[in-house]
């Protein structure tokens, strides 16, 4: 406890500097193995030729992606009695997304708090549903890692990975109406907020785990297929493997809350699991096209949703 009270009184300054310094280290370290396998990065970049038709597609999965986001989020305010059209979930939703770049991840929440008001909901119900929306988003991600560990191939793989297991049962239980409260009350104190009174069933927190699962899913799939796009040699097999661990990597860039985005901690992530099923070159590669690949499809959403989230909050 004494240790999450000294990072919750971090100087707002020196947490961003903090971030920095995390991002640049593991850059430091994704740099020097690039550095050290530069012959086999340079084989790899001469070969490159992007297959058009799976790069669209990996652009759909991505697009839908983000819609489901956008339904799960809708779902979680519908279950705090707040009403939110579709459309403009995924507009609030498009437009705050870059947002998670800013160190220390707030104007996300910010921006949701600020158009949700705008429609009629309060800025604690706003609040709330982004909470439950994380914590469910982290217990999903964990559980398909979980499984994704029961679809593995590769008989080269260290046995710690296999721990990862446990995961499964710990987040089921977590999920218990009697032990969730407590889980995001903890939350709640940790971030210096009061705790609140909610009661969900299991029906209500497995129906919404079951659709951040498909997002999860779906985001493995753009994943893999842009890997696809120019590794033709990528074998379907480790399809369930590429879920769980963009799933895993994409939560703990999110949970990095000192660095902008995760950047640097994702892709050190999924250089590292990626590792085990090609070269470190290839895989330090992947990771860096992935984040490219994610910010443009972000910034392409925006540009999208932006003008009628802008003439919705005129119009109120």
């Amino acid at each position: 406890m004494k240790i999450i009270e000294v990072i919750t009184n971090i100087p707002k300054v020196w947490k961003s500097i903090l971030g920095i310094f995390i991002m640049l280290l593991v850059f430091f370290f994704l740099g020097y193995a690039l550095y050290n396998n530069w012959q086999d990065v340079k084989i790899h970049m001469e070969n490159i030729k992007f297959n058009i038709g799976y790069l669209v597609i990996s652009f759909i999965f991505l697009f839908i992606y983000f819609v489901i986001a956008s339904m799960v989020w809708k779902l979680v305010l519908k279950e705090l009695n707040a009403e939110l059209p579709l459309k403009r979930a995924i507009q609030i939703q498009a437009v705050t997304l870059l947002g998670r770049y800013v160190p220390g991840k707030f104007m996300v929440p910010l921006g949701k708090i600020y158009f949700t008001k705008k429609m009629g909901i309060s800025a604690r119900k706003t609040a709330i549903s982004i909470l439950f929306y994380d914590v469910y988003g982290i217990f999903s991600s964990l559980i398909l890692f979980s499984i994704s560990l029961l679809f593995l191939s590769n008989k080269e793989l260290p046995k710690w990975i296999y721990m990862g297991l446990i995961l499964l049962p710990i987040c089921l239980i977590a999920l218990h109406p009697k032990v969730h409260p407590k889980i995001v009350n903890f939350g709640l104190k940790v971030l210096k907020r009061d705790p609140i009174s909610f009661s969900f069933s299991y029906y209500q927190s497995f129906k919404i785990m079951l659709l951040y699962a498909v997002c999860w899913i779906t985001l493995g799939a753009s994943f893999f297929l842009l890997i696809k796009s120019y590794d033709p040699t990528l074998a379907f097999s480790i399809f369930p493997s590429i879920i769980g661990i963009q799933s895993i990597a994409f939560v703990i860039g999110y949970i990095s809350i000192f660095v902008p985005g995760g950047i640097g901690v994702r892709e050190g992530v999924l250089a590292l699991l990626l590792s085990f099923y090609m070269s470190l070159s290839a895989a330090i590669l992947a990771a860096i096209i992935y984040r490219i690949w994610t910010i443009l499809g972000q910034v392409i959403l925006a540009a999208i949703f932006a003008r009628g989230l802008t003439k919705a909050v005129k119009n109120i």
